[in-house]
């Protein structure tokens, strides 16, 4: 589960996750991350948009980031802030820099029943696990389209869509492939770490 404090490491796509704060602590209205990359790596590269009831924030640190809001690329060196408007189609940053970069992504909801928050919190950590055998590719996709659909549909939606196809679209597409993903074993959320046991 994650929490203040977890850190995720991923040798293969030169990426470095730390939560700072979830909604398990912040009573589901912020989560707040710390991504590390290696030049040239990118922290999410699909396209998408947030509708409103939320906002994301970025802050750039230390290094140099290329991040896509809407139709404009912007390449910036740290220190550097910015905002995603809801429903506005968005690239998360990557490295385009000589040397580490390191960016503080901060997701606020209005309303924390909707548990959109705790859902990407827990969509990145499986995204984690995953990558670790293999599951996932270079842009952060995964690979496999049964697996992709059950965690996208149960963990980011409503709160995520695709940029460019329909929603309804989309949600008829990812609710059939989440059905079987569901029939063949898939899981929504993988722990990137093994949890407790329990006494």
């Amino acid at each position: 589960m994650p929490h203040a404090g977890l850190e995720l490491t991923d040798e293969r796509r030169g990426l470095r996750l730390v939560y700072r704060a979830t909604p398990a602590e912040t009573g589901g209205r912020r989560l707040e991350m710390d991504w590390y990359a290696q030049p040239g790596r990118v922290t999410v590269a699909r396209p998408h948009v947030h509708p409103a009831g939320g906002q994301e924030t970025w802050e750039l640190l230390a290094g140099e980031a290329g991040y896509r809001v809407a139709r404009e690329e912007h390449n910036v060196q740290a220190p550097h802030e910015w905002l995603i408007p809801p429903d506005t189609p968005h690239v998360h940053p990557w490295n385009v820099g000589s040397g580490e970069m390191h960016v503080r992504q901060t997701i606020t909801v209005e309303d924390p029943t909707t548990e959109i928050a705790e859902g990407v919190a827990r969509y990145f950590e499986t995204v984690f696990a995953l990558s670790a055998r293999g599951g996932v590719d270079e842009k952060g996709d995964i690979r496999d389209p049964l697996q992709s659909a059950v965690s996208i549909r149960e963990l980011l939606m409503p709160g995520t869509w695709l940029a460019g196809p329909p929603r309804w679209a989309q949600s008829a597409l990812f609710a059939a492939l989440a059905a079987i993903g569901r029939l063949a074993g898939r899981k929504a959320y993988i722990p990137a770490q093994p949890e407790p046991a329990s006494s």
